[in-house]
């Protein structure tokens, strides 16, 4: 499998950046240079070909968050009612960008209380063995 490197390599060849000349690496430098050279390695939207379909639906989307829709039946609904072809995965990503926040507020978990002593237990199920028999 060839890989296309110039594609790659060329942008830095004519930033004058030649590979392996001693040149010090500098890491913001680069991410710099990368979001210029190539925008679709840091911006989603540019190399996600399937998001404009989906983006033709998103107060739909948002409604169905509001409902509490899980993301796969949302991507189920949208291939099926709506006739968007589009993967899980694909509508997975695009709700995790467009509704960052939503997606952020759903995985906090608030600290709960202190329980009172005696209200709550704990059983371990590897330490429960059978009785034996009579």
């Amino acid at each position: 499998m060839k890989f296309p490197i110039r594609k790659y390599l060329a942008p830095a060849l004519e930033a004058g950046l030649p590979p392996g000349d001693g040149y010090r690496f500098d890491e913001n430098l680069w991410r710099e240079l990368i979001a210029v050279w190539f925008p679709e390695v840091v911006d989603p939207t540019a190399r996600a070909v399937t998001w404009p379909a989906i983006a033709a639906h998103h107060t739909w989307i948002e409604g169905q968050l509001d409902e509490s829709v899980t993301v796969a039946t949302i991507a189920q609904r949208l291939r099926d009612d709506h006739g968007v072809p589009v993967s899980e995965s694909t509508v997975r990503r695009y709700i995790s960008a467009r509704f960052a926040d939503r997606v952020a507020a759903s995985k906090a978990t608030m600290p709960r209380g202190a329980v009172p002593p005696g209200d709550e237990g704990q059983v371990e199920s590897s330490v429960i063995r059978p009785s034996p028999p009579r």
